[in-house]
Formats: structure tokens, sequence, C-alpha cells
């Protein structure tokens, strides 16, 4: 374990900056295995967009089934004859006329004239349904650049492409609302734009048109980073990427308002030009008690007051500061890999951050920072917790997830190219599963739904986007597609 306060360039340590507390070393213990849980889900499902709606751009309403329905019994109208009397008068067995006909000539009269309109209708129906299937009748692009799906067909759409190793980013919004989704999900198409897809975790359907939220200027293959909190009873989602200039660049929005004009948070600093990592946590805990901001890690291209030309840096902003952003570059981890990935998890009010150990046979490493001892105790330092296993392969991305009872779900990728899940619970990260194999360099990105950790990757070759959700007690649930 490093010191923060002696540097030691065979370890990793973080150093502070500006008002940043120092890294002292932590003894951990190895608790028992984690407790069995079941998932709720009784098989898996696959990952399918919402039936689409075309509307104007930025709306995330949930769209109510509208389809029709049927009872049994009867039509409407109609009333049942059965055990009516055959009671027939004299006048009755007369024979009657109808319009100076006789009864049968009149009714066979009106049933040439019924089958002769029918045919007229049916004719009419047909000929519309046709022409608008034809080559010159497909659907138009939506202001957004997207193509509303034909909601009366039942077929399951093709699954989501991206730019190859894109970025990509789940977000489970930090407020539940039947106005919003119950995730939602980045990355960085073909054309170098970035869209935001937002889905149900029951039905796992996309429920709105994509949302395109930059159209230009982010690096290609950008890593892409989510974060959602509540106040003032809204429910703010905020984005960050990588420019091709090297800076940090965010975007926001509340709601269903258009997304802000994207802007930079770095000072004085730009990114690693082939660094994977991108990371940001956020909460809003009441002042002075714990984290009310946003906290933003990145492979930087420099790591001031080291001899290191690069490491994994902090840059962040307290809500409670200004009623605009005041971004401050915090610390620095010498000895980090910024080729890889960087992960971040808070837990009961303390950051956990996961990154790759470039000089440690390439160990992820955990380091955690208290927001209780920051600002109640006034003696919070970045302290490096534990280390987990060696197979992580350089170059790999890392994605974590807590699941609210203090245990990490950790995903990275192996030499082989297949991912792997962790977990980390109290000091020890252990309880490894391998899961499928994904393109070499795909991103990866983490949320905890329905009592299980789903990661995203991307499969090899055609650019695809999959999905597998697993318990914490190993238990796949689901997987495939991303549609």
């Amino acid at each position: 374990m490093a010191d923060g306060r002696q540097p030691d360039h065979a370890g990793l340590q973080a150093v502070p900056q500006h008002d940043a507390p120092e890294v002292v070393p932590v003894q951990s213990s190895h608790p028992g295995p984690p407790l069995e849980r079941h998932s709720s889900m009784g098989s898996p499902e696959v990952l399918t967009p919402y039936q689409q709606q075309e509307k104007a751009a930025q709306e995330y309403y949930a769209q109510q089934d509208t389809r029709p329905h049927y009872v049994g019994g009867p039509p409407p109208g109609y009333q049942s004859t059965a055990g009516q009397a055959d009671v027939q008068t004299a006048d009755a067995r007369r024979e009657r006329k109808v319009c100076g006909l006789k009864h049968n000539v009149f009714l066979t009269v009106l049933a040439t004239v019924i089958v002769v309109f029918l045919a007229a209708v049916l004719g009419g129906v047909l000929g519309t349904v046709l022409n608008k299937s034809g080559p010159n009748n497909q659907p138009s692009p939506t202001s957004n650049g997207s193509i509303p799906s034909n909601t009366s067909s039942p077929a399951t759409p093709p699954p989501v492409t991206a730019y190859q190793n894109s970025g990509i980013s789940l977000l489970v919004p930090a407020h539940s609302s039947d106005e919003l989704p119950a995730f939602y999900f980045y990355f960085q198409n073909a054309e170098g734009a970035i869209i935001e897809d937002a889905y149900n975790s029951t039905m796992m359907h996309v429920s709105s048109n994509s949302t395109l939220l930059v159209a230009g200027g982010a690096a290609n293959g950008t890593p892409i980073a989510a974060t959602s909190w509540f106040s003032n009873s809204h429910t703010t989602r905020q984005v960050f990427f990588l420019d091709s200039s090297g800076n940090v660049m965010t975007s926001n929005t509340t709601g269903s308002q258009p997304w802000s004009t994207p802007y930079n948070v770095l000072t004085g600093d730009s990114v690693d030009p082939s660094t994977n990592a991108l990371a940001v946590c956020s909460a809003t805990a009441a002042q002075n008690t714990g984290l009310d901001g946003v906290r933003v890690y990145y492979g930087s291209g420099s790591c001031p007051g080291t001899t290191s030309s690069e490491c994994i840096r902090e840059v962040g902003m307290d809500f409670f500061e200004s009623t605009q952003p005041i971004w401050h570059m915090w610390a620095t981890f010498p000895g980090s890999d910024v080729k890889s990935g960087v992960a971040c998890a808070v837990s009961n009010n303390v950051n956990h951050l996961y990154l790759r150990n470039n000089t440690n046979n390439g160990s992820i490493q955990q380091w955690q920072w208290s927001y209780t001892d920051q600002y109640e105790n006034g003696d919070a330092f970045w302290s490096m917790t534990t280390t987990g296993p060696s197979n992580m392969t350089n170059g790999s991305d890392i994605a974590a997830v807590n699941d609210g009872s203090n245990t990490d779900y950790i995903f990275y990728q192996t030499a082989t190219g297949q991912v792997e899940r962790a977990l980390c619970y109290g000091s020890a990260i252990g309880n490894f599963m391998p899961l499928e194999t994904a393109s070499v360099g795909t991103k990866l990105t983490a949320a905890y739904i329905n009592y299980s950790g789903i990661v995203v990757y991307q499969k090899p070759l055609n650019g695809s986007l999959s999905y597998d959700m697993v318990t914490r007690s190993g238990q796949e649930v689901g997987t495939g597609l991303v549609v």
C-alpha cells in the first residue's frame, strides 16, 4: 500500500491538489462470502425497444399500451335466442311482401346490394394499405434524425450498432417517476454523434425515439460517463465525453428540457490522447454531511507534483458552492494506467474508486474517500484499501456499480477478450465470474437493476451491443442484444 504523504513510485498513490487530503495505508480484512440473493426475474429477457412514437425531441414520457383488446362472449348488439318458443300466428304464416316484392325476393336483392357494397369498401382499403407499403412510402426521419418504428408491427427492431469501441453508459435516474423510464443508455453512433435511448427494465423496450445529444465534436471512440441527481423536485441527467481537442466536455438536461450546450470542465489540463478512462459519481447529501456535488475521473496527459507523465486525475464541483458550477482540479493518482478504464461507486457516503495500477502487475485497485470524514471530521484522505485480480488486460475498461447493500459489482476484460465480473464487499475483491467474449478494447458500463448487476459491452466484428445480467450469487438471469 502507498502513503500519499511520502510518494513511493514503486506503487500507486494519490497526490492531493489544493486542499485534498493525503493518502495513508489502510489495513484490510477478508470477510466471508456474500449471502446468496435470488433474482426476481424468472427467466432471461431480451433488451428490446419500446414501440417508438413520433413526437417532439426531448420528450421522455412512458407510452401507455393503446392496443385493442377483446373479451369473451357474443359481440355487442347481439342477443341470445336460446330456449325461445317457435310461435307463429296465422298472420305470420301468410305470405308477406316488402316494398311490393315477395319476402324471399326482397331478401335476395338486399343481399346482392350488401355484397357489392362490401366488395367496394374492401377494395379501397386494400389499395390504401398496399400503396402505403410500397418503396416510396418509407417512414420519414424525425427532427432529431431518428426513424420512428411502425407501432402496429410486432417485429423486433434491429440491434443497436455503435462506433467501434464506442463509449457507452447506463444511467438509472436518481428519482423514479411515471414520467421517466427505468434507465437511459448513451452511445456514439457510426457518424460520431452521441445518442440517448430510454429503456424500461421490465419490458426491456426503448420508450422513445433516439435523442441526438451531441451532433459533432466528440472524439471518435470517446468514453462516455453519465450521472443523475434529484434536487428541487427535478431529476437532472448529466453526460461527460471527450472532444477532439483533449477536453472533458459535459452537457445536462432536467426532465424533458433541451440538452445544454457542452462545455469543458478542465482547467489547465487535457486528456491523454489514448485514454479509456472516464467516470463520474454524484450525490445530493445535506451540506457539510456528505457528497453534495459531482466528481469526475479521467485519464490525464499530465500528473503535476509527481514524476509521472500521465495519470488518473479528479475534477469536481459542489452544488452548495454556487448557483453556477465551479470546477476544481483535485487529486492525482500517479502510477495509474490511463490507457485502461476507471470507475467509481458511492456507498454509505464513501467513494470507491477502481483503476488499474500500471506499476504493480496491472492489478485492479480500490481507493476510498470518506465524505463523512471530510465534512464532519475534517480528516479525510484517499486510501488504497484493497487490490484485486491481475488478469485484467492492459487497455481494458472498468465498470462498477453498488447494489445498495455494501457490495460493488466490478466488470473488466481479460487478455482472452472475456468480460469478467468480480465483487467487492468489505475490503476484499473476489467471487470472479467469467461472462461473454467481447470485442477487444470494448467500453463497459454497468447498472444495478432487478436485483442484478447488468453490464453492456460491444460484440466482435459487427459493432452490435450486448448485455449480461447476473446476480450476486452468480446466477446469469438475462443476456441478449441491445435493440
